[in-house]
């Protein structure tokens, strides 16, 4: 709860602020706020190019997801198409920049993720459970550290460095950030070795929610090292929704069932 308060605070201390006054903590905050809370369930079509391929690999995801009070999270993610692969799906329950969770498959059955699984792609893509996870938003270095224009989009840049506690796979985050939409319209992550990211992320559209706060709908995340694309493209999304205890289980893993 005192996050929650804090982060409000932030934004409405930003939302009073002229450009040159904004800080990198206000300005996170306005994309922390911009999240929907609650229940979620959302369609989403990924169109992933592996290396060294021109020919991408269409998959269609359903997802469910809520948000507890205190910023703990669960999400389900399954795959509906295509046929061969229908039933795959990924359970995560994130707390504090740390996850559990659960990997079925109709072949292979249900097994527990590990720790080290971060760098985990979600069914096979370069989107991974570190970027769902996006503990970076949270890290206690945030500094801003100038502009720049993306297209006609003024941006400020932030960067994100992780504290030696931190078990996520990025050591550095570099973020571009439209200040009036509170909208990453860029980001570069970082490893060990801060001058070549591992990945980048643009966003390509962006839609203004029944909350007013606008979120990237279409993005695309690219390995640099091996030029594999995924772009993610949101297709339908429900808010408000109310799941029972039961839709986050290992069980539930094993049931296409839609929105409640």
């Amino acid at each position: 709860m005192l996050a929650r308060l804090t982060t409000l605070l932030l934004l409405a201390a930003t939302l009073a602020a002229t450009a040159q006054d904004y800080t990198a903590e206000q300005l996170l905050a306005g994309v922390k706020a911009a999240r929907p809370s609650g229940g979620i369930y959302a369609r989403l079509r990924m169109s992933h190019t592996p290396a060294g391929s021109t020919k991408p690999e269409i998959l269609q995801v359903q997802v469910k997801r809520r948000i507890a009070p205190n910023g703990h999270s669960e999400h389900l993610y399954q795959l509906l198409f295509p046929a061969n692969r229908k039933g795959e799906g990924l359970l995560l329950k994130i707390s504090d920049g740390q996850f559990t969770g659960s990997s079925h498959s109709p072949s292979s059955g249900t097994k527990t993720l590990q720790p080290s699984d971060r760098s985990l792609g979600l069914f096979a893509t370069t989107l991974s459970i570190d970027d769902v996870i996006a503990e970076f938003l949270d890290w206690p270095s945030q500094t801003l550290t100038g502009t720049e224009n993306l297209g006609n989009i003024p941006c400020h840049i932030i960067e994100s460095k992780a504290p030696a506690s931190s078990k996520s796979t990025a050591r550095l985050v570099r973020s571009w950030i439209d200040a009036k939409r509170f909208v990453t319209q860029k980001m570069q992550v970082f490893g060990s070795d801060t001058t070549r990211p591992l990945k980048t992320v643009l966003t390509e559209k962006v839609l203004r929610n029944k909350t007013g706060y606008y979120l990237p709908v279409t993005f695309t995340v690219t390995d640099t090292a091996t030029g594999a694309q995924t772009t993610v493209e949101g297709v339908r999304s429900d808010s408000d929704l109310t799941f029972p205890d039961t839709a986050f289980t290992p069980e539930a893993l094993q049931t296409l069932t839609t929105a409640p």
